[in-house]
């Protein structure tokens, strides 16, 4: 456990956890959805997307924006916040630990937020690419996710702005990349809630009466 935190920390690191069982439980995120390419003889292809009814991917939206969005009062932001004000109070041997592990979350989270998972995972396993040639087209490579998150949800979803709006409608005005731009939003918001679900259990590690010093020294991001 971190012995400094304080009843209001504890009170902000259970509303995040139990955020996260909130919406680790929706359905948008547990039942099948993606894209499905299909080809008819001498016809041109043919994209159906699965996605979650409109209720479904709203209320998805809106309990990610309270653990996603830095403004929020038991935002990923908060609850890191207040556990690194917790973890600078602990004796020189272990503070130092428990500090690289919480920036390895806080790293890993930056990433998802710039770049796609699939596009990640390509760049890992892809070879070095020569000076002289171009990089190859990594799977969701145009899409950068909190820009993607942001446009529907204020253009739309959450709240209305006429500028997001009206990169959404660009973004959708097309049926197949109107399933590719939804596909790939259920996707970001997916990748991020799971992350945002593992640092819940170093959140709630953080609160428990013995143990929790040791999850805080172990308890890292995939890198």
């Amino acid at each position: 456990m971190l012995p400094g935190l304080t009843d209001d920390d504890r009170r902000v690191l259970k509303r995040y956890a139990r955020m996260c069982r909130q919406l680790a439980g929706y359905s948008a995120l547990n039942e099948e959805s993606g894209m499905r390419y299909s080809f008819k003889s001498g016809g041109a292809p043919e994209i159906t997307l699965v996605f979650p009814s409109p209720e479904a991917f709203a209320g998805t939206s809106l309990a990610f924006r309270q653990l996603h969005s830095d403004d929020e009062f038991a935002s990923f932001t908060r609850t890191r916040g207040r556990i690194m004000k917790a973890v600078k109070l602990l004796s020189a041997s272990e503070k130092e630990s428990a500090r690289r592990v919480v920036a390895q979350w806080a790293k890993a989270r930056g990433a998802l937020m710039n770049r796609m998972l699939n596009t990640i995972v390509c760049e890992m396993a892809a070879p070095p690419v020569p000076p002289d040639r171009e990089v190859p087209p990594f799977s969701y490579a145009n899409i950068n996710p909190q820009k993607l998150i942001l446009t529907f949800n204020y253009g739309d979803t959450i709240h209305f702005s006429e500028d997001e709006e009206a990169n959404l409608s660009t973004l959708l005005e097309a049926e197949q990349n109107a399933c590719y731009y939804k596909h790939s939003v259920l996707s970001a918001i997916t990748n991020l809630s799971h992350l945002y679900f593992g640092f819940a259990v170093l959140a709630e590690s953080a609160m428990a009466d013995g143990g929790g010093r040791g999850a805080m020294a172990s308890g890292s991001a995939a890198d």
